[in-house]
């Protein structure tokens, strides 16, 4: 199945409502199967950012589905209660990282997109006014306002996106910088360092659905509201 990811720079009614992510609840969805996407014996070490007891593995993939920052999962059998670890980058971040542990298992989890009744996903996707963003002019990375962005399952509505148009590079957006600019979109968790979205992919992260896969693409729609 192709991955696809979205800007649409337009004004457009769809007709639907947006559930975007919370650390007060579930913030994403993952295909979870004890039997795949594992790696036995192995661990992924140096990027663990929370450590729980767990008393089977899929109570650990619970946490790590609440919790926005998890990409990924360490879980440690011992005699008396397991250990949970949640690690804040996956093997394709850092594939160094990957070691052996006799007793362990990595699980990488993959994300499970959620549609809405128009078989649109709302994940990896971008839109905005053409008024706000000149497509066929150069800027440099400014805050730009958008009706809708969502990157990683991180998402705003009419907020402000750090955004670059450069000579001879494609439209992107640069997740990784954004908060730090100044602009109301952060999306610095579970980024890659430098990190840039929709286009101009020198840095791109496999979380990322318009880059997950080799037979992921990125699509730019242009159009207008019906009144």
């Amino acid at each position: 199945m192709v991955n696809l990811g979205w800007f649409a720079a337009l004004f457009v009614v769809l007709g639907q409502h947006f559930n975007f992510p919370s650390t007060h609840g579930i913030c994403q969805n993952f295909k979870f199967f004890i039997d795949k996407n594992v790696a036995p014996d192995h661990v992924l070490e140096g990027h663990v950012f929370k450590r729980s007891t767990a008393d089977a593995v899929t109570q650990c993939h619970v946490m790590c589905r609440d919790d926005c920052r998890c990409l990924s999962m360490n879980y440690i059998h011992n005699n008396e209660r397991d250990n949970c670890e949640l690690n804040d980058v996956n093997e394709h971040m850092k594939p160094a990282a990957l070691q052996y542990k006799p007793g362990a298992s990595y699980y990488d989890l993959i994300r499970e997109y959620t549609n809405d009744d128009d078989g649109l996903v709302y994940t990896g996707y971008a839109r905005a006014k053409l008024e706000g963003h000149n497509l066929f002019g150069n800027w440099k990375g400014t805050c730009r306002m958008y009706e809708l962005v969502n990157i990683r399952g991180i998402g705003c509505q009419d907020c402000t996106t750090f955004t670059r148009q450069i000579p001879d590079k494609m439209w992107h957006i640069s997740s990784y910088f954004s908060a730090s600019r100044g602009c109301t979109f952060d999306g610095s968790k579970g980024s890659v360092q430098q990190e840039q979205n929709f286009g101009r992919y020198a840095y791109s992260n496999p979380a990322f659905r318009c880059t997950s896969n080799s037979d992921s693409t990125t699509q730019h729609w242009i159009g207008s509201k019906f009144p």
